[in-house]
């Protein structure tokens, strides 16, 4: 050691030379050396001149790889003495599990020699099992490259042992085969600390585990593999009646009914077998306990196993059933005697255990929404999905209320949406029949009654109700009526029409007679004496004096209402204040005779200056030398024409709401046909004309549309004089009478010529034909135009008749 101290320190004296001063030095001492060898060079030739220059040059790397060398000799040297000191143990190991390289730290882990580690096997000084445990790490190594660790005992020579954290990751050689680089360090004062640790937990757990044990109200009792009692708690003493120093290292058999304990004993030892060390006992059948006094008793139990140095310790569990089995029973038979009692009355049942949110639904119940019970199940949401959603949340909070104590009972009508999708109304009633210590309910059980046909039957009938007293409001009639043995009731509205108030007013037949008029008085009580003899008297027209003095006339209406045994019961009638209605009678009478001269007079002048401006329009155009003048002139004079023939048609008929469709096309037809000079002998006019009422604006359009569609005909279907018909119908749109639609059907046809080839695109640009179309629609049709080159036209309009309205005059 202090051999290789001293060429150390000399090493570190030399590194410790200035570089620059050195390399000086050198230098010089090279050029004096070959000084000195060129004065004994002989002169050579290029060749030998230019191998020593390459000799030169394979020194020169000579030298550099010579000097690469002791710098990685002199760096290793340094790696090595911090590998040997390292604090953790360094090996490498190879594929196949064999130490090639140790550190000293790994022998000293090891209890050996470094050499004696080198080619030994690394799984040699590992502790029985865990070579396992480094087998699984090594292969999750190989397999992802990624390095892993583990913990494990190793064995040293002397035959101790110690933990050792194991970690490892992948390498190669120089001729690439794997290698594994290990590290392993102690963690014996980790496994100690935490072996202490487990050790303190398990016995306050053990004492956690005592006074549970005791504190149980289950009784628990532990046995060993030979079935005598290890442990016995005070529930269990108290259950079965046997003292717990008496019960302790006898047999568990006298706990149990001696038919039971052969069966018994196979159960326990067969469970014991199991990978499953807990379940719950009397899946086959129920459990049965035994007293020390011999009484036998039902019991629900659990068991479980553990192993204490490979000896197995079987635990029970077990509650004593009797009064629960009892109440049980008793609950059943109310159940059936209740649940047949509500079924009977057609009324669905549900049973809701809340604590563990299921429910019950009889089968009634399901019935009424169209559901299975396998659909159903058991599920609480079922009743609440059907719920009408807009009386949801109304139910909801009622059940709600209910279940916080809030309301002694739950009671609730609201609509349902059955499988089928239709609604009924239900009558929901339910009450908490169980709570817990602190009030929570567990148990709620109610019924459901289809009240569907009971809430349309009121639906009409409010609904009646309520129109019946709306109408009364609006039309100013009350209604009446006087039970023979009983008061006499009024509507609102007869208070109304009496003008008293029916919070100071008591209806009697002395208070009545009072408000009416002194001089109709004997005439009323002839009246009520008809009523009540079932005479059936006419509406009788009385006066009536508010308390205010005013004087209304009513009008009164009644009869005599009998029960099923024909005898008289009461009497009930109307009353109706008509006094504006007999005033607005005589107020319009007069005015409808001033409104009929009116019209009239308006009609015939409105006629008078169409036929002015129709004689004008024919003077301008006789005066014009424009044939297109002319003709514009003579389209205007039928236009004009037809609206005066239809107010002549209305002041001839004294009727100014509705006219004869059928008599007024006939007679435009008839006007327009005559004003055509040029084909007044060669062509002829056929009318089928049927009679039906049209309000006027209809009439108006109708009549138009008619003159235009002549006048087309006359001007482009019979050129040059050409003789033909043309034909003007009007008939129900089917062939059977007036239609159930009431729609009709206009046409006219001729026997010309027929429609040009561009008749398409002349329609675009004629005013006529734009006209034609325009007035169909105001007809509410759509016209349809038929032809056949050579054989004449047909243009026809199907529309719907307007029925004539009210004449309804301007303020």
């Amino acid at each position: 050691m202090s051999t290789n101290n001293h060429q150390q320190e000399n090493s570190n004296s030399a590194l410790q030379v200035d570089p620059a001063n050195a390399a000086s030095v050198l230098r010089q001492r090279a050029e004096a050396i070959l000084q000195e060898r060129a004065d004994k060079l002989q002169p050579q030739s290029p060749e030998m001149i230019k191998l020593a220059l390459h000799e030169l040059q394979l020194r020169q790397i000579e030298l550099e790889l010579r000097n690469e060398e002791l710098r990685q000799a002199k760096d290793q040297a340094g790696y090595v003495d911090l590998y040997d000191s390292a604090p953790v143990g360094y090996c490498t190991i190879s594929e196949n599990g064999v130490i090639q390289q140790a550190n000293l730290t790994m022998a000293t882990l090891l209890g050996v020699a470094r050499n004696a580690l080198i080619k030994q096997p690394i799984k040699k000084f590992m502790f029985g099992q865990n070579s396992d445990i480094y087998d699984l790490m090594q292969q999750k190594l190989l397999k992802t490259g990624e390095p892993n660790a583990c913990e494990l005992r190793v064995i040293k020579s002397n035959g101790d042992q110690h933990w050792v954290h194991f970690a490892a990751t992948v390498a190669q050689d120089e001729n690439g085969g794997v290698l594994l680089h290990v590290v392993i360090s102690s963690i014996d004062e980790l496994k100690r600390a935490q072996v202490l640790a487990l050790f303190q937990a398990q016995i306050k757990a053990a004492r956690r585990i005592q006074g549970l044990v005791d504190g149980s109200m289950d009784a628990i009792i532990s046995i060993d593999a030979n079935m005598d009692v290890v442990l016995y708690n005070p529930a269990a003493a108290e259950t079965f009646g046997v003292p717990v120093e008496e019960a302790m290292g006898r047999s568990i058999e006298q706990f149990i009914p001696s038919r039971f304990r052969e069966v018994h004993s196979k159960h326990v030892h067969a469970f014991g077998e199991q990978s499953q060390t807990t379940r719950r006992m009397g899946n086959l059948g129920q459990l049965v306990g035994l007293r020390s006094n011999g009484e036998e008793f039902p019991i629900e139990a659990s068991i479980s196993f553990i192993e204490i140095d490979g000896e197995k310790v079987y635990t029970v569990i077990l509650r004593d059933i009797t009064k629960r089995k009892k109440t049980e029973e008793n609950l059943r038979e109310s159940e059936y005697r209740w649940r047949f009692a509500i079924e009977g009355s057609g009324d669905g049942l549900w049973d809701w255990d809340i604590q563990n949110n299921h429910v019950f639904y009889s089968a009634r119940w399901l019935a009424m929404l169209g559901l299975e019970n396998e659909a159903a199940g058991r599920d609480p949401h079922v009743w609440s999905s059907h719920l009408h959603p807009e009386d949801k949340s109304r139910v909801l909070a009622q059940v709600q209320a209910h279940l916080d104590a809030q309301t002694p009972h739950y009671a609730n009508e609201h609509r349902v949406i059955c499988k089928d999708g239709s609604t009924k109304w239900m009558l929901g009633r339910g009450l908490v029949v169980q709570r817990d210590d602190e009030g929570r309910p567990l148990r709620m059980i109610g019924t459901n009654s289809d009240v569907t046909e009971r809430k349309e039957a009121e639906a009409v009938l409010q609904e009646k109700e309520r129109l019946l007293l709306e109408s009364q409001r609006i039309a100013r009639i009350g209604s009446w009526s006087w039970a023979f043995t009983g008061p006499i009731k009024w509507t609102d509205e007869t208070y109304r029409v009496y003008g008293v108030s029916p919070k100071t007013f008591i209806p009697t037949i002395e208070a009545l007679v009072n408000l009416i008029h002194p001089e109709d008085r004997p005439t009323m009580k002839e009246w009520v004496r008809a009523c009540g003899a079932g005479e059936q008297p006419a509406e009788l027209e009385f006066r009536c004096v508010w308390p205010d003095g005013t004087v209304r006339l009513l009008s009164g209406r009644g009869g005599r209402i009998d029960d099923a045994e024909n005898r008289p019961t009461h009497i009930v009638g109307t009353v109706q204040d008509i006094t504006e209605r007999k005033r607005t009678e005589v107020d319009l009478q007069q005015s409808l005779l001033d409104k009929d001269a009116l019209l009239k007079e308006v009609h015939h002048r409105v006629k008078n200056n169409l036929q002015v401006i129709n004689s004008l329009l024919r003077l301008e155009a006789g005066r014009s030398l424009v044939a297109d003048t002319k003709e514009v002139l003579g389209y205007m004079r039928g236009r004009i024409r037809t609206m005066a023939e239809l107010h002549e048609s209305l002041y001839r008929s004294g009727t100014f709401a509705s006219v004869d469709l059928g008599v007024f096309l006939s007679r435009v037809a008839t006007q327009a046909f005559k004003t055509q000079e040029l084909h007044r002998d060669a062509v002829r006019l056929t009318l089928s004309l049927g009679s039906v009422q049209s309000c006027m604006d209809q009439a108006t359009a109708a009549g138009l549309l008619l003159n235009e569609l002549i006048a087309n005909c006359l001007k482009h279907a019979f050129p040059e004089g050409r003789a033909g018909e043309v034909s003007v119908a009007l008939q129900p749109a089917s062939d059977q009478g007036n239609p159930p639609d009431g729609r009709w059907c206009l046409g006219v046809s001729d026997t010309g010529v027929g429609l040009a080839p561009d008749f398409d695109n002349k329609r675009k640009a004629s005013l006529g034909l734009q006209l034609v179309t325009d007035l169909s629609q105001q007809l509410g049709g759509t016209l349809v135009i038929d032809a056949v080159p050579g054989a004449g036209a047909r243009f026809s309009v199907v529309f719907a008749v307007q029925a004539p309205a009210a004449l309804v005059m301007p303020p």
